[in-house]
């Protein structure tokens, strides 16, 4: 193990009694357990009520600030200590090991509670799988558009099941449940007789456009 500095003991005999060991290992780039060994040695023991306001200090509050805060690390960490700290930094572009790849897949629960499935198709972009499958199936969605489950299943991502529908429609249908049957009934077939309105009417633009 390297041997501590005249330095290095120095600041611990000045701040034993004000600074937790773990956070002075920090401070001097040293291990947790070297520099409380080395405190031992050098017959530095804090007493019962020192130890327990450091356990009492460590637990972080609500509203609590971060004791390095605002402050330049030469303020509050040894030169040899940011030495050594430089090699464990983060370098310029460099992922964390945890970062998913493209088209990775993941569950998140909106406000209510409910699951809804993300995929990444870039590096910090995700959307919802519901729109990426209609996409695939349909071409880009129309500003505007919501994707939703027929079936009401979030979890069953299958191209039939999806379906485009106006922000307007999308309340209308959430609200129509609170309708009787009967007229819930009538609505529902209102919105299916509009769907193939439409369906009709974009194939014939479509079959006088190739005429």
């Amino acid at each position: 193990m390297r041997k501590f500095t005249p330095e290095e003991d120095d600041f611990l005999r000045k701040n034993y009694l004000t600074v937790p060991a773990k956070r002075m290992s920090i401070l001097l780039g040293r291990s947790e357990s070297a520099a409380r060994q080395r405190m031992a040695l050098l017959g530095l023991v804090a007493p019962p009520e020192v130890i327990e306001r450091f356990r009492k200090e460590s637990q972080f509050k609500k509203g609590q600030v971060s004791f390095n805060k605002g402050r330049k690390q030469s303020e509050y960490c040894s030169p040899e200590g940011i030495a050594r700290s430089a090699k464990n930094r983060f370098k310029k572009g460099q992922l964390p090991p945890n970062t998913l790849y493209d088209m990775a897949i993941t569950v998140r629960n909106d406000k209510r509670g409910v699951p809804y499935k993300f995929i990444r198709v870039s590096q910090s972009v995700w959307i919802p799988l519901q729109r990426y499958v209609w996409e695939k199936e349909n071409g880009p969605l129309a500003r505007g558009l919501k994707v939703i489950f027929k079936n009401g299943d979030t979890m069953d991502y299958r191209p039939e099941n999806l379906e485009a529908v106006s922000c307007r429609e999308l309340m209308q249908r959430n609200s129509v449940h609170n309708l009787p049957k009967p007229i819930v009934q009538t609505v529902q077939l209102r919105g299916v007789l509009n769907r193939q309105i439409n369906k009709r009417i974009k194939q014939l633009k479509d079959e006088k456009q190739n005429q």
